[in-house]
């Protein structure tokens, strides 16, 4: 059988041809993600309740993604076929980013005074809880609106950082006194707080009670858990483009995250256990690998002691 041989100077001209389509093919399918995950992002209007911190992280970076959005559509000829396959994701871009700025001019009017009342309300509500004897307010009402606070004035700090200043001031000069307040009825919030849920039903539910387990007995090796409960009834999944330190580099992440709470023995009071958490994260981009993260608290809050007497 006769061999039909392609010269090598054509042979090389073919390899790079087609190294060229595959590169320009690994772009091409990299940019729609890049689209598709930036529509979804600045799309997204519940990140404010859900997620302030990446809300935050979202207003930052965005000046970065219009600039590389730009430079996603001069890569391509808008006639030709990779040119029209970026039209669809890129429109939903540009409306949800249309939208995304509409919310943050609104956020700016708005969230000055909401974080005023949010302050307030804790600051009065703390004070009524220690004149009335109401415990229940420093476990619901006083931490609830510290965190919507806290959450609006890292946003607000990103949009307007001068609007954030004196509110800032404001909610670091009260959130020490709160523990001093809660003082005074410690032993009637403790007496008042409920074990974490336990929702989780997963199959790998035992696994991840291990890993937490694990996590925690890394640090501290004579620690006593009682119990690990998983509140969240499933894995709460974030997929992001972020622009890296070199401000040139763009890197996915694609990782899902679940918490686990830890009941654990007071070492000072054996009437008592303490909630510690763990959380994991599932890398969805090294084959579902799960690494926990402890939150090595100095102190534990008293919204944090659970009477033993109540865990089963």
């Amino acid at each position: 059988m006769r061999l039909h041989l392609i010269p090598v100077g054509i042979l090389s001209v073919v390899t790079s041809t087609v190294a060229l389509l595959a590169a320009d093919a690994t772009q091409l399918d990299k940019d729609i993600d890049k689209l598709k995950n930036f529509s979804d992002t600045y799309g997204n209007s519940r990140l404010l309740e859900e997620d302030p911190t990446q809300l935050a992280d979202v207003i930052k970076q965005a000046p970065a993604v219009k600039d590389e959005v730009e430079q996603i559509v001069a890569r391509y000829d808008p006639k030709a076929n990779d040119g029209r396959k970026i039209q669809f994701p890129l429109g939903a871009f540009e409306r949800n980013f249309g939208m995304y700025e509409g919310r943050i001019e609104a956020f700016k009017r708005d969230a000055p005074g909401q974080i005023a009342k949010h302050i307030d309300e804790a600051e009065q509500m703390a004070d009524q809880a220690v004149a009335e004897k109401k415990p229940l307010y420093f476990t619901g009402g006083v931490p609830q609106r510290m965190r919507w606070a806290e959450g609006k004035l890292a946003v607000l700090a990103a949009v307007d950082p001068d609007a954030a200043k004196p509110l800032q001031a404001r909610y670091d000069t009260l959130k020490p006194t709160i523990p001093q307040k809660e003082a005074s009825l410690r032993n009637e919030i403790i007496a008042a707080n409920e074990p974490p849920k336990d929702n989780y039903s997963g199959p790998d539910k035992a696994q991840l009670i291990e890993q937490a387990k694990s996590a925690w007995k890394e640090k501290h090796t004579d620690a006593e858990i009682v119990a690990v409960r998983i509140p969240g009834q499933q894995w709460k999944r974030d997929t992001r483009w972020t622009l890296q330190r070199d401000l040139r580099t763009w890197e996915k992440t694609d990782r899902s995250k679940l918490q686990a709470q830890l009941l654990v023995k007071s070492k000072t009071d054996p009437k008592l256990l303490e909630v510690h958490v763990v959380d994991l994260f599932k890398d969805h981009l090294a084959n579902d690998a799960i690494k926990p993260v402890r939150w090595d608290d100095k102190d534990v809050p008293v919204q944090n002691l659970i009477l033993a007497s109540k865990v089963k």
